[in-house]
């Protein structure tokens, strides 16, 4: 089998590629350029040291257009309108997935394969993701998002290795990433300092206040994009007790701050759907992530015109609109998500 395997130029997508070329496939390498960064060169170099290594073609894709217009500038969009984006799960549709894909298909490839940690199952009719045991390193958020045609040409290898045995098979396989660190989370931002990325690229909003949950005065913002639901730091503002951001009102231009039990929600409402084991959601209950980094809390589950309702049991702490609500059974597949549009 003709396999492309995206490689970023770090360890994880460097053991795909040695694995699957052990395994007898048929490889070529694709890296994505997606920023002009001196960084991207660093990523591009890289993964043509291990696809030299492995003896495999290596193709370098400039996506720089498409990653700008698809995934930068609504990035910065969503700060100014009040919510906290979530840029790679759309890359892993758009981009790496969609565009990147595309053009392997173009140079005679069936199947993509990545370093995500995480593990593809199949049914009779339908294609899903369960989660990675390997929790510190489990992707399967930032997945829950492809379409059953895109799982239909995914490879995911690494499952549920642990990292220190991937970096041992790179070690053992003399890879030239072997101690490449992790990336940041977000690979466009430098730093992970967002409110600079946003400064650069022009992306200010006005100065406004920040108000109580009564309405009253406390002070002022820098511009509502420089704030997230349940920052703490960065107010400006003293007070008895401390406060977090438990809202923002992009409209009115306000920063709503509150004590830390005013970030508690009991439900929320997500849109855009996309479902995976499951076709449809109606009083199904589910264990709900609803960020990257969330443990996940069981709730109630129902859609209705294509509105997906989530009823936690206990209320859940800083829901931010912008993020996705991402539904697992008890044996952590993913039933399906949607995009956080409110929180009540």
């Amino acid at each position: 089998m003709h396999v492309a395997v995206a490689m970023s130029g770090g360890v994880d997508s460097s053991v795909v590629a040695y694995l699957l070329s052990k395994a007898g496939h048929r490889l070529t390498g694709f890296t994505a350029k997606l920023t002009a960064s001196a960084g991207a060169e660093d990523s591009v170099n890289r993964a043509a040291s291990v696809c030299e290594k492995l003896n495999i073609p290596h193709v370098v894709v400039d996506l720089s257009d498409q990653f700008d217009q698809q995934i930068i500038t609504p990035f910065c969009k969503s700060y100014l309108a009040g919510y906290t984006p979530s840029p790679c799960i759309r890359c892993n549709r758009a981009i790496k997935f969609g565009a990147l894909y595309d053009i392997a298909e173009q140079y005679g490839c069936e199947r993509i394969a990545t370093g995500h940690y995480v593990k593809i199952e199949q049914g009779v009719e339908r294609r899903w993701l369960r989660c990675s045991q390997s929790v510190q390193k489990d992707q399967s958020y930032f997945l829950f998002y492809l379409t059953q045609q895109q799982l239909s040409r995914a490879l995911f290898v690494l499952g549920d290795a642990p990292k220190s045995e991937i970096r041992a098979i790179a070690r053992e396989a003399g890879l030239p990433v072997a101690e490449t660190p992790d990336s940041q989370e977000i690979c466009f931002v430098p730093d992970d300092d967002y409110r600079a990325f946003l400064g650069a690229r022009g992306c200010t909003g006005a100065p406004g206040w920040i108000i109580d949950t009564q309405g009253r005065r406390l002070g002022s913002h820098t511009g509502i994009q420089n704030y997230t639901i349940g920052q703490r730091r960065g107010l400006g503002i003293s007070h008895s007790e401390p406060l977090y951001v438990v809202d923002l009102n992009a409209e009115e231009n306000l920063v709503i701050a509150g004590t830390r039990e005013r970030c508690a929600r009991k439900g929320l409402i997500a849109a855009d759907l996309n479902y995976m084991r499951l076709t449809s959601i109606k009083d199904v209950r589910a264990l709900v992530k609803i960020r990257s980094t969330h443990a996940g809390q069981t709730a109630l589950c129902s859609e209705r015109d294509g509105v997906l309702e989530i009823m936690f049991d206990e209320p859940a702490l800083n829901i931010s609109p912008g993020q996705a609500a991402v539904l697992y059974d008890s044996e952590g597949a993913i039933l399906g998500g949607g995009w956080i549009q409110s929180s009540f």
